[in-house]
């Protein structure tokens, strides 16, 4: 009994450093921006893309929806040393008037390929007008609209703050072991009895 114990805990301590994860983190979840396309249809924002990991990872940003085809990335790809973070810069050209809802969407992959990656996405709302633009701006919305990001910022640091760090996952393997230690122990206890 006492082999099997044994070769229990030492698969158990060897199992402890593999139990890590990505993290993913960005700066600006949501945008609403109204664009003059009587000044100009060129709209040139950036997207704080962090690392919060205690390594480097691959980071890959793309267009989606309705600003896919409109929008160019300026620097598609690049890795983010552990801790680091950079403003990632994109351009949108409007054709035309209207509403455009769009996402950039960021995704973390580990440096060597291997494993799960996580996808995070900044959402882009672009009200474009021009002179005599029917489009026209309700406060109630705006602020609705405002409620919202704040809303959505708040859910995402509530995911975040429930995330398991490694320190985290060693030590429920640990209670783990230690339950396993305990528990083959009484059964012991209990057939002597």
């Amino acid at each position: 009994m006492n082999k099997k114990l044994f070769i229990i805990v030492i698969f158990c301590l060897l199992l402890t450093p593999f139990a890590s994860a990505i993290t993913g983190s960005i700066g600006n979840a949501k945008a609403i921006v109204t664009v003059d396309l009587s000044k100009s249809n060129i709209l040139e924002r950036t997207v704080l893309v962090k690392n919060v990991n205690d390594f480097a990872i691959n980071i890959k940003l793309e267009p989606a929806e309705d600003i896919e085809f409109i929008t160019e990335i300026i620097e598609k790809e690049f890795v983010l040393g552990p801790n680091e973070e950079k403003k990632a810069a994109y351009k949108v050209t409007i054709p035309k008037e209207g509403i455009y809802n769009g996402n950039i969407v960021v995704f973390f992959s580990p440096p060597e390929g291997g494993g799960a990656g996580v996808v995070l996405q900044s959402n882009l709302i672009i009200k474009a007008v021009g002179e005599g633009s029917g489009i026209i701006e309700d406060e109630e919305d705006v602020e609705a609209e405002e409620e919202n990001i704040n809303g959505i910022t708040k859910s995402i640091v509530s995911e975040k703050s429930s995330q398991l760090s490694n320190l985290d996952l060693s030590l429920v393997l640990f209670v783990v072991l230690v339950a396993v230690i305990v528990i083959a122990g009484l059964t012991v206890l209990m057939r002597r009895i």
